[in-house]
């Protein structure tokens, strides 16, 4: 369990930035080689991303967001999203920060825009230091003085699935399933409007947000163990568990409601995303293989096999499945190099991809015209 300490007082400021606090000076330690003191280091907060609707008709899930303050800390701090060069700054801490529509607009001054089924924002917050030497001066009085302000999030997310109406008109495209934050970079305009650097740091904020993680693990460990998986099951174990226990419903009467007050919605709500999330990316690659096989003619040309088939497959892993669909995209793409079926290597529609590793990279935030 996260031992938060109630102090308030602030360390000796970095620079005209936020106050850094003993606790998070230990943190930003924990990456530095030498021991950094407090008035070593310039620290500052950004909302990276968030769960509304983007310029460019995307968002991210609640459960994608999880994954990435789970995997920011240790990543850079980019100018651009340059990749090759060190980073100007490194992450130490990552959340989520939880508000209304009208809180969002009061934050970062935008209307934002969340999907029907909605009405809570959920900001992912970075929190990054840089080591104070002359070559930096110029950058730390851009970011104080708002010059340098915008934001963007560089990232790995498992599938990429496009949201429709009931009359099947295109809404948005959401980010999904599992999730890794590569770094952040400060950009002249994000896809997101409210990306951006934050003014409140100080070490209150800090500290009551490490109050609300300690909270949300001490409910994770109840409702693992309600689940019967005793108190030191990880998240994922949770959602497979969800998977596996029938009706949201059944979960919500059967799990949730024995355990009162101390589960809150959030933190209910947060597994449930996962678990939806999860069902939709399997979803997604039992239909792409019936299609490219049927399409193929490895499977019958009707829907009655086509129903018998994703019969067959729903009792196999994702894991199997993705691999189908990979060996079946080259297939498909060797008989018929024109059909609109291919998305290329990738079976669910990745934006871009990195140089040199082989690994999908993905702009976020970073405007494209």
């Amino acid at each position: 369990m996260l031992k938060v300490e109630r102090k308030v007082g602030l360390c000796k400021s970095a620079g005209s930035g936020a106050g850094i606090t003993e606790e998070q000076l230990g943190k930003i330690n924990r990456f530095a080689l030498s021991p950094l003191k407090a008035e070593d280091v310039y620290a500052r907060k950004m909302r990276l991303a968030h769960n509304a609707i983007d310029r460019d008709k995307e968002r991210f899930s609640e459960g994608v967001l999880k994954k990435f303050a789970d995997t920011l800390p240790g990543k850079a701090l980019l100018m651009g999203h340059q990749q090759g060069p060190p980073g100007k700054g490194l992450f130490f801490d990552a959340y989520l920060e939880d508000v209304s529509l009208e809180e969002a607009k009061s934050l970062t001054g935008e209307e934002l825009m969340l999907p029907s089924t909605l009405d809570r924002v959920k900001f992912l917050i970075g929190s990054f230091y840089m080591v104070k030497k002359p070559e930096l001066e110029g950058m730390i009085a851009d970011i104080e003085g708002g010059v340098m302000r915008h934001v963007s999030i560089g990232f790995n997310a498992e599938s990429r699935v496009s949201v429709s109406d009931a009359e099947g008109k295109f809404l948005y495209a959401e980010y999904r399933g599992n999730g890794e934050a590569y770094e952040g970079s400060l950009v002249w305009l994000g896809a997101q409007p409210g990306a951006t650097m934050t003014k409140g740091a100080s070490p209150v904020d800090i500290q009551d947000a490490e109050a609300k993680k300690t909270k949300e693990e001490k409910q994770m460990r109840e409702i693992t163990k309600a689940l019967g998986l005793g108190t030191d099951a990880t998240e994922d174990q949770a959602v497979k568990a969800i998977h596996t226990s029938g009706a949201r419903l059944k979960f919500l009467e059967e799990v949730v409601a024995p355990l009162g007050d101390n589960a809150s919605k959030a933190a209910v709500e947060g597994l449930l995303v996962n678990a939806e999330d999860g069902k939709a990316y399997r979803k997604d690659l039992v239909a792409k293989q019936v299609k490219w096989e049927r399409l193929l003619g490895r499977v019958g040309d009707t829907d009655e096999a086509c129903k018998a088939r994703e019969a067959v497959l729903a009792k196999r892993s994702v894991g199997e499945i993705k691999d189908d669909v990979a060996h079946l995209a080259k297939s498909v793409r060797e008989k018929f190099p024109s059909e609109s079926a291919i998305e290329g290597g990738d079976p669910n529609g990745a934006r871009g991809a990195g140089k040199g590793d082989g690994r999908k990279y993905h702009f976020r935030n970073q405007r494209e015209d």
